[in-house]
């Protein structure tokens, strides 16, 4: 699998107090039914220009708090909204197969100082016999 095949879906969770990523609100807004009633919603994204709101109501009308999934619908929003959200999720993808390249070539190096500290003891323990 290519890292550009890693991009989709992204998922922008909403927390545990309701707070959903008000980058989106407006396209939210539009799109949902007008008779639903919400509590907060996560929003994941399945192409620059598509995405789905996952919606969920309210745990406790005291205490408020996530309650459990209500309903889920799909939008269709512009590519300049969705930008900042893709340019994270690739940066990630990014910084995660630097690390491992940089991981690959430390484990080649130490191994091959073990290789030399393992040939020099060989030796030395020769040596002393």
């Amino acid at each position: 699998m290519s890292d550009a095949d890693k991009i989709f879906p992204i998922t922008l969770p909403c927390n545990d107090r309701g707070h959903s990523d008000l980058s989106f609100q407006k396209y939210f807004l539009a799109a949902k039914p007008r008779d639903l009633t919400w509590y907060s919603y996560d929003t994941t994204i399945h192409s620059p220009i598509s995405v789905e709101f996952v919606v969920y109501d309210m745990a406790d009308f005291a205490c408020g708090g996530l309650g459990k999934k209500i309903a889920s619908f799909k939008a269709a929003v512009p590519g300049e909204a969705t930008e900042r959200a893709i340019d994270r999720k690739i940066m990630s993808l990014a910084i995660a197969r630097r690390s491992k390249e940089l991981r690959a070539a430390e484990e080649a190096i130490v191994d091959s100082y073990a290789a030399g500290i393992r040939a020099s003891l060989a030796i030395s323990s020769g040596d002393r016999k």
